[in-house]
């Protein structure tokens, strides 16, 4: 997970804001964003409101030009705005019982 956070700090600070930086970015906070918020909490907070006011502006300026840029940006602005960090992701934890289990061949 420390590897994760340098990642973002580097997708952060060093990388401009274009479309695959921010789908890059939207995959990973999808991905470990759940995590991330559990192991790091008021820090990893920091980082999304940094997105907001930051990261997220940039991207719009350039959006005007790009339907698939401003996709990206909305999604990763509902992210943020809808705090879905803080909800597991799907396929996180495996099902106790399947389908498969009432199944017989």
């Amino acid at each position: 997970l420390e590897h994760g956070w340098a990642w973002l700090a580097r997708c952060l600070n060093a990388l401009p804001p274009t479309r695959p930086s921010a789908a890059a970015l939207m995959s990973f906070l999808a991905h470990a964003g759940y995590r991330m918020a559990a192991v790091y909490g008021r820090q990893f907070k920091k980082v999304l409101a940094h997105i907001a006011q930051h990261y997220l502006p940039a991207l719009e300026a350039k959006a005007s030009k790009d339907a698939d840029l401003r996709a990206v940006g909305t999604r990763l602005m509902t992210y943020v705005t809808t705090q879905q960090y803080s909800r597991e992701p799907e396929g996180r934890t495996l099902k106790r019982v399947d389908e498969s289990s009432y199944t017989r061949a």
